[in-house]
């Protein structure tokens, strides 16, 4: 197929494809330990509705570092994790690049965290563009059920990965950070 653009130069439908970037969304966390499985359950639950050739879901578990060889032929990466940043259990934060300083270092509850990673893509000179979205997680002990607030803040993480998504799509990344009420309608608190 061959499209024509406004200034009557050919594009055929692989050039339009190999134009578009390639978005991965990554879900890290552990399913075993309730809240901390968030990343992985949301990236599951997207991957059976949200369609695009451009995007591909992964999760990642708890793998940490090991991930970085996935990351290959990706222009952009939205990861999805469990985060104790001490606020309401359900509210659900977002850092856009270039704004991971403001990252805290360890609040990820895995042996190495997402500020190792991000420390891993910069070491490697990695060209991506990076978000990060956390929910505050109430419970960590074993079991296989979230806790009744990030539960209830499920909907609405996924509202924003897709936003986040179609963000980057159409390369429009912000280099913010927010935080979002788990059940407003994206208000900054």
């Amino acid at each position: 197929m061959i499209l024509v653009t406004s200034h009557q130069s050919l594009v055929t439908t692989s050039e339009v494809n190999r134009l578009s970037p390639n978005i991965l969304v990554l879900g890290v966390g552990n399913v075993l330990l309730q809240d901390d499985g968030i990343g992985p359950l949301v990236v599951k639950e997207l991957e059976k509705t949200y369609f695009n050739p451009h995007v591909t879901f992964l999760d990642g578990g708890t793998l940490g570092i090991e991930l970085i060889g996935y990351l290959e032929g990706y222009d952009s990466l939205i990861i999805i994790d469990a985060f104790d940043l001490g606020e309401k259990p359900g509210t659900i934060f977002c850092w856009e690049s270039p704004s991971f300083s403001e990252v805290p270092a360890q609040v990820s509850f895995h042996q190495v965290g997402v500020q190792e990673l991000l420390n891993t893509i910069k070491l490697l000179g990695l060209n991506l563009e990076i978000i990060i979205l956390g929910i505050q997680v109430k419970n960590l002990t074993w079991g296989l059920e979230l806790s009744k607030e990030v539960q209830e803040a499920v909907s609405k993480l996924k509202e924003i990965v897709v936003e986040k998504i179609n963000q980057c799509l159409t390369k429009e990344v912000t280099g913010k950070s927010t935080k979002f009420a788990a059940k407003s309608n994206c208000s900054i608190n």
